[in-house]
């Protein structure tokens, strides 16, 4: 009799233990704040003191943990030693990265798939053990005392994902998508979670955040639309896609609408909350065109009071609001939303078009004048559906770079979007990198190892001189204003002369530069990358060794015989030689003139470099050859000191620019390369000391209201060694500028701007105000072109209104007039 009641209290026991083991399991703190995409939330990294409390608020029994959360766990406590191995469930090979978690303590298994966990509180009556994987099944047990648990299976799950969609097509946003199975238990001791809920998104999509086993599962809908069709489905792979139809657009317990902006166009991914004494009863998220539907849940069928809408832009705060309560049922509501200065960026990937949730983004505008902190990244995080809105983005055309933090996707080239402050979003697809083999020879076909491999995207076609930006800096410094060659990736060789490269297969022509130790840098232009390895070959040259007779620095520049062709070239590094050493430079083969830029010594340790005029030497190179150079240019290199007085309107300039030129040796025209500044004294008195022959220019910088003018005031100057230049004797005078523009009816003229244009490269730029007025501080005196520009584009060509003089000193009032 006793053993028959026993036996019954040990029943009673077991039954009401079940349901601890099926409760949803305790939220795992993740270590890291950006939780994997490929991973559920529950196998995710725990904080133990999170765990405990989690375990006790959830119903795992007093026995499991004695204290509360964040306590600490008495050190005089036998504890609870669990041994074991995670393996996978269909090949037995062991599972690295298990966590296996009780209620104060987690472990994660390493390569061999083995864990040991030293428990708290070993006198309770049993604790809860928790196993978990990504991408499978998570179990959990009942135990009591030390134990080895032996093997631990984990079976793989079949990720779930679909849309909900009425009988029209259109998505059904806001649906809570419930799913269980309907299968058998594995029945070895360790019970497995089945449920899972997700919420579909404004395009009606969902992805259940846990694995589910293979089997018949039961679609659970958790609001008052009704399913159409079958509401059971099949899982057999690792993903499987559900769509589900519900009567949506025809219930009388929704509310339909729009979110528009200010002039009524269609607003994209605003979150729309139905909301009744301050709780939020339904929400969903506006479409492409603005339309939204809000559903009514099981809680709202009893009640027959209205609610109210907010719209609201992500992270934004909420922007509009009605005024009254909206009943259930009605529609065709609009919301109104300010929409400007906000952009919408929705990223995808380029092939399944499905979201990239972590990014970070760069926008700057493309025209207008604009700074290095325009170009900080932003948004930078994760984002649901991957949208995202951006703040304060000027109207027009922006350039725009999106950079993910996940390496499977590669950033995009700046791609133009256009902003016109009605709201909506545009989307952007990021390719799947790819590793693209290229590799390097030499013109016996021998492989070269150890040499940079640089892939270039170009500006235009056959472009290879011109300087080359990486991808990270592109809008550094305010940006790039025009198409620019980009360096997208590098890597090196190995021994057998392979790089990979970080790409995607592009049929774009691609450039390849290669820079190889003891080679000449070459380029190989028109490349296309795929499966199969690009073969570079690298062609010999030779080897130049350059001396020098003087204690100057100093860089080469070798120009070909017939004027097509310089090294280094402007992706290469420059050939310096420093004092007393010996010079060694790879260069191609063939006939070269050698020109000689030297180092300014200057006081304000800014580093110049003055060309001189003409070749040096001349010297020829057969592949293979090694020639030597001795440089005698003691004679030629003497300093030279410019100095004079610059005053502006009878004061001493602020700035004073000494622009050091470059000779074209094929054209004979100067060009500047670098700027040296100074101040004036009291005086006015100015001094550019120790200067190497070459050509200069003196130019003034003028501050007209927040900008900087350069004024040129002299015409470039040769200086040779020896010479003693004129003292320079600079003057300018300059005059306020007011204009009213007036149209053909004599009204004013508001909206544009008008530029003050001069041949010596003077422009000054002001708007318009609502007078038709145009003020302008400080106009150097000259002969300027008047013109009248339109705001935000350079596409249009501007209007000439007249000439205008400027003499300086009194002020020039002037009024002009549309024809």
């Amino acid at each position: 009799m006793w053993l028959t009641v026993v036996a019954a209290v040990v029943a009673v026991v077991a039954v009401l233990a079940m349901p601890w083991l099926f409760e949803p399991r305790a939220r795992l703190r993740p270590a890291d704040p950006r939780p994997s995409d490929s991973q559920p939330s529950d196998s995710q990294p725990a904080d133990p003191s999170r765990v405990a409390s989690d375990a006790m608020n959830g119903g795992l029994g007093d026995s499991v943990a004695r204290e509360r959360a964040g306590d600490r766990v008495r050190a005089d406590l036998p504890r609870r030693i669990l041994v074991g191995t995670c393996v996978e469930w269909e090949t037995g090979r062991p599972l690295a990265g298990c966590r296996v978690v009780t209620a104060t303590s987690i472990v994660v298994t390493g390569a061999n798939g083995t864990f040991e966990l030293r428990d708290a509180d070993a006198a309770s009556d049993g604790v809860v053990v928790r196993v978990s994987a990504p991408g499978r099944l998570g179990v959990a047990q009942r135990i009591r005392g030390s134990a080895d648990l032996g093997t631990v299976r984990l079976r793989r799950g079949c990720r779930v994902m679909g849309r909900v969609r009425d009988e029209h097509g259109e998505p059904f946003a806001g649906a809570v998508v419930g799913l269980r199975v309907l299968g058998s238990r594995r029945g070895d001791g360790w019970l497995e979670r089945w449920k899972s809920r997700a919420t579909a998104g404004f395009d009606g999509a969902f992805e259940l955040p846990e694995p589910l086993p293979a089997g018949s599962v039961q679609v659970e809908l958790l609001s008052s639309v009704p399913l159409v069709g079958s509401d059971r489905h099949v899982l057999t792979g690792p993903v499987t896609v559900v769509e589900l139809v519900c009567h949506a657009s025809e219930s009388p317990q929704s509310i339909t609408g729009r979110v528009v902006s200010r002039d009524g166009r269609g607003l994209s991914g605003a979150i729309v909350e139905a909301r009744r004494s301050a709780q939020v009863v339904a929400s969903s998220r506006s479409g492409e065109d603005g339309r939204f539907v809000l559903h009514r849940g099981r809680d709202e069928a009893a009640s027959s009071e209205g609610v109210e809408l907010t719209a609201t832009v992500p992270g934004l705060g909420a922007l509009a609001r009605p005024s009254s309560s909206v009943p259930w049922g009605a529609r065709d509501v609009t919301l109104q939303m300010d929409a400007s200065g906000l952009l919408g960026l929705r990223v995808v990937d380029a092939e399944t078009r499905g979201p990239i949730e972590r990014f970070a983004v760069q926008c700057v505008p493309e025209v207008g004048v604009r700074s290095s902190a325009d170009a900080e990244l932003r948004a930078s995080g994760r984002h649901a559906r991957g949208e995202v809105w951006l703040r304060d983005v000027r109207r027009g055309r922006n350039a725009v770079i999106v950079w993910p933090e996940d390496p499977r996707w590669l950033a995009n080239l700046p791609q133009t979007v256009e902003h016109d402050a009605a709201g909506g979003f545009v989307e952007l697809k990021l390719r799947r990198a790819v590793s693209c083999p290229v590799k390097v020879v030499d013109s016996q076909g021998l492989p070269i190892a150890n040499a940079e491999v640089e892939l270039v995207q170009p500006a235009v076609a056959e472009l290879v001189a011109a300087p080359v930006r990486e991808h990270a800096a592109l809008f550094d410094h305010g940006g790039i204003r025009g198409a620019v060659n980009v360096r997208v990736a590098r890597a090196r060789t190995d021994r057998a002369g392979l790089a990979l490269l970080r790409w995607w297969h592009d049929p774009a022509a691609l450039e390849i530069r290669v820079h190889a130790p003891g080679r000449p840098a070459f380029v190989e232009h028109g490349v296309r990358l795929g499966d199969e390895a690009s073969v570079i070959c690298v062609p010999d040259g030779g080897r130049l060794l350059v001396t020098s007779d003087v204690e100057v620095p100093m860089r080469l520049r070798l120009r070909s015989a017939n004027g097509k062709e310089q090294r280094p070239a402007e992706f290469e590094p420059p050939f310096e030689l420093q004092p007393s050493r010996l010079g060694q430079f790879a260069i191609p083969a063939g006939d070269w003139f050698v020109h000689v830029a030297l180092r300014l010594d200057t006081a304000d340790a800014v580093t110049a470099w003055s060309e001189l005029p003409a070749a040096v030497a001349r010297v020829a190179l057969a592949p293979g050859e090694e020639r030597r150079l001795a440089l005698e240019l003691r004679d030629r290199v003497a300093a030279v000191d410019l100095q004079g007085t610059a005053l502006v309107d009878g004061q001493p300039a602020q700035q004073i620019v000494l622009l050091v030129g470059e000779v074209d040796s094929a054209t004979g025209a100067v060009r500047g390369r670098h700027t040296i500044t100074r101040h004036a004294d009291s005086r006015g008195w100015f001094r550019f000391p120790c200067l190497r022959a070459g050509p200069y220019r003196l130019e003034l910088r003028l501050a007209v209201g927040s900008r900087q003018i350069a004024v040129p005031v002299t015409d470039w100057m040769t200086l040779t060694p020896g010479q003693v230049p004129p003292t320079q004797s600079i003057a300018i005078v300059t005059a306020p500028v007011r204009l009213r523009v007036r149209d053909a009816t004599g009204r004013p003229v508001s909206g544009r701007y008008v530029e003050l244009f001069a041949r010596p490269g003077i422009a000054l730029l002001t708007g318009l105000d609502e007078r038709g007025v145009a003020s302008f501080e400080r106009v150097p005196a000259g002969d300027y072109r008047v013109r009248l520009r339109a705001p935000g584009s350079t596409a249009i060509a501007p209007v000439e209104l007249e000439r205008l003089v400027v003499t300086g000193g009194a002020p020039v009032e002037r009024v002009l007039r549309l024809r």
